[in-house]
């Protein structure tokens, strides 16, 4: 995973714009700057990375 986000981020770096599919919010919060969250085919949320909402990603991550 570490080798994995490294990767991310010097690829953030050099300018390109990379799409994760995860469920691990440890990878949310070091490389992503915007994020969104499905359900069903449907967009259920999505916002910037700030305080409130990585609050609310921890949040949704506890639950399932």
């Amino acid at each position: 995973m570490k080798e994995f986000s490294n990767e991310m981020m010097r690829l953030k770096e050099d300018g390109e714009t990379i799409f994760i599919i995860t469920h691990n919010p440890e990878l949310v919060e070091c490389c992503c700057d915007y994020f969104m969250f499905m359900e069903n085919g449907k967009v259920k949320w999505h916002g910037i990375k700030d305080k409130k909402d990585m609050e609310k990603i921890r949040e949704f991550f506890d639950q399932t």
